[in-house]
Formats: structure tokens, C-alpha cells, sequence
């Protein structure tokens, strides 16, 4: 309608309303009279008994909006249309989207990292605390013969600093590693 419409003055005819503030208004095309309302939340508008409110009162002219083959569509021009409140739904399913994507993308990651993973032999770097569990650094050699460095948050138990440990990785991007058996994907007695 922003595009398409056209704009023409009319006139509040009352503001009614407790909880919402509903401002009904007039205006005239071609001849003929067209009514409309808009709904104002709380948040936007706020009325009283004398027919007033923060953004307007009866009898105040506003420009309107219509679409000219049917003048029944219409709406105040440049009036709000939503707050930030309306946003917050939308942004909470957003973030749960996120979120759940996210939660799917690890457990993938670590599922491909449990069935196709190399186990070598690493050595502590350095082992803390990390509430319940333990976090522990390691370094480990490839396949390849590189060394390359890692940790995890999740480790049972206390490690000592230079023990030997199991590590699992990827051969094409080593960096995707952990110490085995994983904490997510335990291994089973055969």
C-alpha cells in the first residue's frame, strides 16, 4: 500500500477502549464516505474518559492510506503498526530454532568424530577442575606424524601431568578431537 496507495485527509471519530485503544476515523473519496479503526496496544496508546490519547483525539485530522481500487483498504499513514513487544515472541522462536540447530550440528559432529575417528595415544598437558568433571589438555601425533593439540571439558577423572591417554580424531581435520572413550558415545564391553 506504501507503493500503490493513495493518501487522503480523514477525520477521528472517536477513540474507544480499555485495554486496547481503538481510534475509528472517517474520510471521504470519489464521493463517498469510507470508515476504518486502527488498534493502538497499551504500550503504543493510552486513553481516557475525555476521548484523548497520547497520539491523538477526536476530531483531529490524520492522513490515511487507501489502495484506489478499493478504498475500503486502508490505514492511518505512518502510525505504528507494532512495538517491540510483538518482536519477542518471533525472537524467542528464533533463538529455540537456533538452538535446537545448533544442539543437532554437535551431536552430528560427534557422532561422525565416534564412528570414524582414529584412537592414538596422547600425552597430558595440563588438567583442572571444571565443577563435577575434569578439564583436560593433551597433544597427540597423527597419523601423519603432526602434532596437534587439544582438550576436553568432560574428562571423569583426574589426569596426571605428562599420563598417557587415548585420543580420538578425524584424519582429514584432526583438530575435531577428544579423549576416548567419549563421554557422549561410551563404548561398550564385547
Amino acid at each position: 500500500m506504501r507503493q500503490n496507495g493513495n493518501e487522503v485527509l480523514g477525520q477521528i471519530t472517536e477513540i474507544s477502549g480499555a485495554r486496547s485503544v481503538f481510534v475509528h476515523y472517517t474520510f471521504r473519496v470519489g464521493g463517498a464516505d469510507y470508515r476504518g479503526k486502527i488498534e493502538l496496544d497499551d504500550a503504543v496508546a493510552s486513553s481516557s474518559a475525555n476521548g484523548r490519547s497520547r497520539h491523538a483525539s477526536e476530531g483531529d485530522q490524520i492522513p490515511i492510506q487507501f489502495l484506489p481500487s478499493d478504498p475500503s483498504v486502508n490505514h492511518p499513514r505512518d502510525w505504528s503498526w507494532w512495538s517491540w513487544w510483538d518482536l519477542a515472541p518471533h525472537l524467542l522462536f528464533f533463538a529455540i530454532t537456533c538452538f535446537g540447530l545448533g544442539g543437532a550440528v554437535y551431536f552430528f559432529r560427534l557422532r561422525k568424530l565416534a564412528c570414524n575417528g582414529r584412537v592414538v595415544e596422547g600425552t597430558v598437558t595440563a588438567c583442572a577442575p571444571n565443577r563435577s568433571k575434569f578439564r583436560v589438555d593433551y597433544e597427540f601425533r597423527t597419523e601423519e606424524n603432526s602434532v596437534v593439540e587439544g582438550s576436553d571439558s568432560f574428562c571423569a577423572e583426574e589426569c596426571q601431568l605428562g599420563s598417557k591417554i587415548r585420543v580420538i580424531y578425524l584424519r582429514n581435520s584432526p583438530e575435531r578431537n577428544s579423549t576416548y572413550p567419549m563421554s557422549d558415545f561410551p563404548t561398550g564391553d564385547v
